[in-house]
């Protein structure tokens, strides 16, 4: 891989976003969601595209997911304890 490439797979926060968003998920306990007709259009359009067909809707919208999940898990848990400790269910 070229320098030029290697520059390109990783943006401006240091993430890979071919790593961390277009491989597919190893989901074995599955739950129904739903989401916007607008944001799945969307992503429909450009995920066909940029995985070249190779990830589906569940599993990118399930990377999306465990990234949020990672990169705010100090923030969740703060509002978490400061719920409980307030007394006030989530």
């Amino acid at each position: 891989m070229d320098t030029k490439s290697a520059k390109r797979k990783r943006n401006k926060r240091g993430i890979d976003f071919d790593a961390t968003f277009l491989k597919e998920a190893k989901i074995t306990d599955r739950r129904q969601m739903y989401i916007s007709g607008e944001f799945y259009d969307k992503i429909s359009a450009y995920l066909r595209i940029i995985s070249e067909g190779k990830v589906s809707m569940v599993g990118y919208l399930d990377n999306v997911l465990a990234h949020h999940i990672l990169e705010f898990k100090d923030e969740i848990n703060e509002m978490y304890q400061n719920k409980i400790n307030q007394g006030n269910p989530l």
